[in-house]
């Protein structure tokens, strides 16, 4: 399944370290692999999250250590306050039952565009 493929690939990457001097560069990183991914699925991304039909399961993320630190941006460059991609620290994903979920009856709008 893509999320889950999306889900092992972006649980990995957030275990990746860096030095204090280069914490904002992981999300810079993750650009070239976000941009093969909305080319191969056809959908929005951005910041660690998947739009459409991803959306839903791409907010699932959890923190799996018991702290994540805020990673220092240059100013303007800061990810949204939703995604993990502005956090230091692994995260994990909820396992929601697919097809039980009230999301999947319903449309609903992304912060994400093409």
């Amino acid at each position: 399944m893509q999320i889950e493929f999306l889900k092992k690939i972006f649980t990995r990457y957030s275990t990746i370290e860096s030095d204090s001097d280069h914490e904002g560069d992981r999300a810079w990183a993750l650009k070239g692999f976000e941009k093969r991914l909305s080319r191969e699925y056809k959908v929005p991304v951005g910041y660690g999250v998947l739009g459409q039909r991803f959306l839903c399961r791409s907010f699932l993320w959890r923190r799996a250590t018991k702290y994540l630190n805020t990673i220092c941006f240059e100013e303007g460059k800061s990810p949204p306050s939703w995604p993990w991609m502005g956090l230091k620290g692994r995260i994990a994903y909820l396992d929601a039952p697919y097809g039980q979920a009230e999301w999947n009856n319903r449309e609903i709008d992304s912060p994400l565009s093409f």
